[in-house]
């Protein structure tokens, strides 16, 4: 959870931090909040930068966290 209050600190003056933008998505799928963690993965995933990494890690945990938000389509 500090790691979690130092993220969003670090953002509010780097928010186009994409890499930013999935620690604090990984925050807070470990904390087991999926929605804050799905509003912080669409942030990433939309950001042009993910099109250059498409790591499969990502793609996975981002179905992880639609499906704990019920979100199967």
């Amino acid at each position: 959870q500090n790691a979690l209050v130092e993220y969003r600190d670090a953002f509010s003056y780097e928010k186009n931090n994409t890499e930013l933008m999935l620690k604090i998505g990984e925050c807070y799928r470990f904390l087991d909040r999926p929605e804050e963690a799905e509003r912080m993965y669409r942030l990433f995933i939309n950001d042009r930068n993910f099109l250059s990494t498409q790591d499969p890690r990502i793609q996975y945990n981002f179905g992880l966290i639609l499906e704990s938000n019920g979100k199967y389509e």
